[in-house]
């Protein structure tokens, strides 16, 4: 009966040692798992602070973005939008006051740190934005681009070279439309490339008859006003314009008529902006521009005419500058070389100048038939510049 006894003690020692054993084991494991899970819980805040972190950094480079956007409408460069720049958060923003910033492309490209917080947590970015060009094409037709037989056309720099041949050529010679490019079957040379936009609705530009040495890109809808004449920038220019210009210095001008034919001589526009509502160059006519204290730019509400045989004397494209509001066409057929830049989007131009045309041609239908050979300037597509910037890189440099 003890032998029993004493049996039953010792099994329910042994059970009551393994249960506080087991319980024991528990507790230490249901401790680790809470230890891990506060870990765990720690590392998702810090990881939750680092976001925020980023995202007021993100802030604050969108703050630079807005601000200097703001500073091109008044109408100056880069430098000077960047000018004494310094941009503190608002509000309950959180990022270190950007006041450094660096010009990689001179009125075009710059670059600056921010640094953005979140408790204990922070996040640095590099950012690069771009002031983009205006014009992507040096020959664009939003409905149309012809290209005739034996054109050929190559990309210049005027900033490097006056009166370019083909060893001047860059390889920026860039065409297109948003609706239709057509190259002729005895299509001659182009040294560049071809840009296929888009239609209002979202379909793509057809191509007829590309080169073989050459290649399309479909880009997306091109605007086919980036200048603003029908409402824009460009429009106030106009409007401007009309109440103050040069009109009354030439005495070929009447009113806002300006005609000459080949028995007026000494047919000169000096710098200054003109506003018209005619031009008229008659057969063997011939007009000189004198840019010697600036360019010389018409603002035209009506057609403009270069007849056959005219000739027009101007250096760089840049100092020659056409804008056309209308929907009048256009039509240039000077015997000489043409430098100048014409930019008419809502007119149909017919460009057939005997020598070569040095500069752009933006328009909504553009017939292209010279004799002579087509310069592109790629330094004046890229002297026009929007009033927005587009991001170039975007990077987190540390993890603090």
């Amino acid at each position: 009966m003890k032998i029993a006894t004493l049996q039953q003690e010792e099994k329910e020692g042994y059970i009551l040692f393994f249960t506080m054993g087991m319980m024991a084991v528990l507790s230490i494991f249901g401790l680790l798992t809470f230890k891990g899970a506060m870990l765990e819980s720690k590392a998702a805040a810090n990881q939750i602070a680092g976001i925020e972190a980023l995202y007021h950094a993100d802030a604050g480079a969108k703050m630079v973005k807005l601000i200097v956007e703001k500073r091109f409408e008044t109408d100056i460069d880069l430098e000077t939008a960047l000018a004494g720049l310094s941009v503190s958060p608002t509000g309950s923003q959180q990022f270190g006051t950007i006041s450094s910033f660096t010009v990689t492309v001179p009125k075009r490209a710059f670059e600056f740190e921010v640094t953005g917080w979140s408790g204990t947590a922070s996040r640095t970015l590099h950012v690069r934005y771009l002031r983009p060009s205006a014009f992507s094409m040096g020959m664009f037709g939003d409905k149309d681009l012809d290209l005739d037989n034996h054109l050929v056309i190559y990309g210049y720099d005027s900033s490097q070279v006056q009166n370019p041949s083909s060893s001047d050529s860059n390889g920026g010679a860039a065409v297109g439309s948003n609706e239709n490019v057509n190259f002729k079957s005895n299509f001659g040379v182009l040294d560049g490339y071809v840009q296929l936009g888009q239609t209002i609705g979202g379909t793509d530009a057809t191509i007829s008859g590309l080169p073989a040495a050459n290649t399309a890109d479909t880009v997306g809808r091109v605007d086919p006003d980036p200048l603003g004449i029908n409402g824009g920038a460009l429009h106030d220019e106009f409007e401007a314009a009309i109440l103050s210009n040069n009109n009354a210095a030439n005495s070929f001008i009447s009113g806002t008529d300006f005609s000459w034919t080949k028995h007026d001589s000494d047919v000169t526009l000096t710098s200054g902006d003109y506003y018209l509502t005619n031009v008229y160059g008659a057969s063997d006519s011939e007009l000189t521009i004198d840019s010697s204290s600036g360019p010389v730019r018409l603002f035209v509400d009506g057609p403009v005419q270069f007849k056959p045989n005219s000739t027009i004397n101007s250096d760089v494209p840049a100092n020659f500058q056409i804008f056309v509001r209308t929907n009048d066409s256009l039509k240039l057929y000077p015997s000489s070389s043409a430098n100048l830049m014409l930019y008419a989007p809502n007119s149909e131009i017919d460009a057939q100048p005997n020598g070569s045309f040095q500069g752009i041609i933006w328009g909504s239908d553009v017939n292209t038939q010279p004799s002579g050979t087509t310069y592109i300037d790629t330094t004046l597509m890229n002297a026009f510049l929007l009033n927005r910037l587009n991001v170039l890189s975007w990077k987190e440099i540390s993890d603090l």
